[in-house]
């Protein structure tokens, strides 16, 4: 299906889709898309039906070349960053885990239903203490106590500290790495952010 469920069509596609994979689930499903949401909606989907999904994306196309592709199963969540560790500077590498991380935390709170004090607008340091408690005695905990140890970068690369400038790469990828693994901790890749339960539809993330 060559993303024909556009425009008009948006309001009927998760009907559609639904309706698909319940009728054809034995076939082999392509699918082209356009539209970041609707991609991030049919891995979902997929998921919730019990099929497994290899997922790639065309993040480059040159007249004299052609299309660059990005490898099937990668993460675009975390795939930046994990980019930037190896040739990326100590400031944007620890800046990038920080971004990683505030999303983490506002996903978490949303899909496994915690409770945050009202806010104009969330920011890190409403968001972290609340998913921290409710990771803290689980199999994320580990990983959580790694980020918390290196949580100051994330301020210090966010505004322009000078003192930011003086990091080292050692210390940026130790706050990268453990960022990327609460990732894989709470975020499955073909269900998303785990929800209240702390297992994902498909049951290959729990905590």
């Amino acid at each position: 299906m060559d993303d024909v469920l556009q425009s008009v069509d948006a309001t009927v596609r998760h009907a559609f889709m639904t309706y698909v994979l319940d009728a054809f689930d034995d076939w082999q499903l392509i699918v082209t898309v356009h539209d970041r949401l609707w991609c991030d909606q049919l891995r979902e989907l997929f998921g919730a039906h019990g099929h497994a999904v290899l997922g790639t994306e065309i993040r480059d196309w040159e007249f004299d070349t052609g299309p660059v592709f990005d490898q099937p199963g990668v993460d675009r969540v975390k795939k930046d960053l994990e980019l930037m560790i190896d040739v990326g500077e100590p400031r944007s590498i620890a800046a990038a885990a920080g971004q990683l991380l505030e999303l983490t935390c506002d996903r978490l709170t949303l899909s496994m239903r915690l409770q945050v004090p009202r806010q104009e607008k969330y920011t890190l340091g409403d968001l972290w203490p609340v998913v921290r408690t409710r990771l803290a005695e689980t199999a994320a905990g580990t990983a959580m106590k790694l980020v918390a140890g290196h949580k100051l970068l994330r301020n210090l690369t966010v505004h322009p500290d000078p003192r930011s400038w003086d990091l080292t790469k050692a210390d940026a990828r130790a706050f990268a790495k453990a960022v990327l693994d609460l990732v894989d901790h709470v975020r499955c890749g073909a269900c998303g952010w785990l929800p209240k339960t702390g297992t994902c539809k498909c049951g290959a993330v729990q905590l």
